[in-house]
């Protein structure tokens, strides 16, 4: 099977929502008194999370040396690239809305952090750097012969380095600007790190659910059994981590019970969002730690595959209640419900849209899936990644 074939469906299908949800989420403007900017937001924060953090977990596996990230390294930055034009065009969206949508813009009066300009420019330069350096290191792995293996992993290990601080530092403001301060005066130390875990559970059920996929069609059986281990124990840490990090951020907040903080907690969980508050609990937290505790799931394509669906749709929850439910309440938004039709139409079009690019990307580098057949390509074109990884574990 060709490359063709193997994304030709893929790509029909992707391109199809992408058209459909935007075209469904454009007529909402039209029907509803208020735009549907809630879901907008959530998307933006939620995938620009979720798709870089795929990227770091392949970053820090490449620091830690461990040989068995070596297969993961293309996959998680052909991730993290394929949501690049929509994070960096969703952004610059929000940013020309921001006076009818922040609802702390234009108070520069009240603290620097709220300037047009500061705001513009951190969004800017978060994103000009971190995908900068991602489309660097991504090239860097495609380097072959002894360049490959005396330069790529110098550059690798170094631009690693960096990304990584990248995305703290600017994941840590992002959330703020999509989250935490939709709530206005509302201030949580927690918040930024809370969503760089939930950035990195997401982006960890995303790298499973890309690999099953890739496995099944193109039949090479690149991701193997140890790879399926490896993240299911991943998985496992990430449900307990970012379970802490939640109840890091709710004990102090009731134990301090400062209205300022109290009332935020009560919009998500003490109102109209309980139900889906609970839901999204379950889904996060509940379901994936006992499905995990048993080795059938954990280690198995099937097992490991159906958690990280559940784990998507309860973060998909988590971010509209996060990000859309304090505008919806200020009125700045459209009064949707999480399951209704503009949300719906919004992200299959965002999904979609995604979906193409990263499709198209992997139809031009099957290197990324598929082990090079060493016996028919001469030193000089060797794929040093993998056939002499200095720098990763020669441990499993």
């Amino acid at each position: 099977m060709n490359n063709k074939e193997m994304f030709g469906k893929a790509i029909t299908v992707s391109a199809g929502l992408f058209v459909v949800g935007l075209l469904g989420w454009l007529v909402s403007w039209v029907v509803l008194e208020k735009p549907p900017w809630g879901i907008f937001v959530s998307m933006l924060a939620l995938l620009t999370g979720m798709t870089q953090g795929a990227f770091i977990i392949a970053v820090l596996l490449r620091t830690a040396s461990a040989q068995w990230g070596a297969r993961l390294y293309r996959v998680a930055a052909i991730i993290a690239l394929a949501f690049m034009p929509f994070a960096v065009l969703m952004t610059l969206i929000v940013l020309a809305a921001q006076g009818g949508l922040i609802p702390w813009a234009g108070e520069t009066d009240q603290h620097f952090w709220y300037s047009p300009v500061f705001f513009i420019a951190r969004q800017i330069a978060y994103l000009g750097i971190f995908y900068g350096l991602t489309y660097r290191l991504f090239r860097t792995s495609q380097l072959t012969g002894p360049r490959g293996a005396q330069v790529g992993n110098h550059r690798m290990q170094i631009m690693g380095m960096f990304a990584a601080i990248t995305f703290v530092l600017g994941a840590t403001m992002f959330s703020w600007d999509l989250g935490m301060t939709l709530n206005h005066h509302y201030a949580d130390t927690i918040y930024g790190a809370y969503y760089i875990m939930t950035s990195f559970f997401g982006g960890a059920a995303l790298i499973v659910l890309l690999i099953t996929y890739l496995n099944r069609t193109s039949r090479s059986g690149f991701f193997t059994a140890l790879h399926y281990r490896n993240l299911g124990t991943l998985v496992t840490a990430l449900t307990i981590i970012c379970f802490y990090g939640w109840w890091s951020q709710f004990f102090p907040i009731w134990y301090a019970n400062l209205p300022e903080e109290t009332n935020v907690m009560y919009l998500r969980i003490f109102s109209r969002w309980t139900i889906a508050y609970a839901v999204m609990m379950v889904m996060v937290s509940v379901v994936p730690f006992i499905a995990l505790m048993f080795k059938q799931v954990r280690t198995t394509v099937n097992g490991l595959s159906s958690v990280a669906v559940v784990i998507l749709i309860g973060l998909w929850i988590q971010q509209y209640i996060y990000s859309a439910a304090p505008l919806i309440e200020r009125g700045k938004v459209a009064d949707l419900s999480i399951i209704s039709l503009p949300n719906i139409a919004m992200t299959a079009g965002v999904i979609g849209g995604f979906l193409f690019v990263l499709f198209r990307l992997l139809q031009r580098y099957p290197n990324a899936y598929t082990e090079p057949a060493d016996a028919d390509r001469s030193e000089a074109e060797a794929d040093y990644l993998f056939t002499q990884p200095e720098g990763w574990s020669s441990s499993s």
